[in-house]
């Protein structure tokens, strides 16, 4: 979970000696030599961010692939790390679930003694307190884990999904289904790795670096080759 976040390339950094014109003369050789088509600079960083990266202004720095940051962790879930934050969700929800499921008959027979007017010990009082954070943890950690599940199903960062309110339908399907590989194994592999029985375990499977990634482009209901989508006039964006 609190893997080490690599850094962007060195091949990614601009001349921080470089101010006004020159920097922009700079930003762009340095754009087409690395042939991008979607040309993010960032301030902070004096890089040219990578696709998917964006800068986290509570770790202050470019964080590859970034999903969000997570405030009870005070961690970047980013690309070296989505995989073990996934499983932190799914264990404690299966457990969660496991507790309630095995002390229901316990619960059924406490609120029948209730019902008949009797008394709890302290020990039962206890016990209905365990049973109560579990079903809370199954319900609020299980909910948490259902989104990221289908963000990732469908090959998507929480950034990604959160920006789609700001587009419309056309940007969209530029924007963030480009990474769609096609089927939600596909997706799910691009994170979890091919290798069935290592996806529960805590072990690093992740394919690729975070900064190269395959993507396709819909063109109604055929896929298209990887070509770079058509892009707006505005030739960067700052952070």
């Amino acid at each position: 979970m609190f893997a080490v976040a690599q850094p962007v390339p060195k091949e990614y950094h601009v001349d921080g000696n470089d101010d006004g014109e020159e920097r922009n003369v700079g930003i762009r050789r340095k754009a087409s030599k690395l042939n991008v088509f979607s040309v993010n600079y960032c301030n902070s960083c004096r890089v040219l961010k990578p696709l998917r990266a964006h800068h986290c202004k509570i770790c202050r720095r470019c964080i590859l692939r970034m999903d969000h940051h997570c405030p009870l962790l005070q961690v970047c879930v980013h690309h070296h790390n989505h995989k073990f934050f996934l499983l932190f969700l799914f264990w404690p929800c299966c457990l969660g679930i496991f507790v309630t499921v095995i002390t229901l008959p316990y619960t059924f027979r406490t609120a029948y003694t209730l019902w008949l007017g009797g008394t709890l010990s302290s020990e039962h009082h206890l016990l209905n307190s365990a049973i109560m954070n579990a079903v809370v943890i199954a319900v609020s950690v299980g909910s948490l884990l259902k989104t990221q599940l289908q963000s990732l199903l469908s090959n998507r960062t929480t950034i990604e999904d959160s920006q789609l309110s700001f587009l419309d339908e056309d940007e969209m399907n530029h924007e963030f289904s480009i990474f769609d590989l096609g089927s939600r194994m596909a997706n799910f592999c691009s994170i979890f790795g091919k290798f069935p029985l290592t996806w529960l375990l805590p072990v690093y499977t992740t394919p690729g670096d975070g900064v190269n990634y395959n993507y396709v482009v819909r063109c109604g209901r055929e896929f298209a080759a990887p070509t770079p989508p058509p892009r707006k006039k505005r030739f960067w964006k700052l952070c």
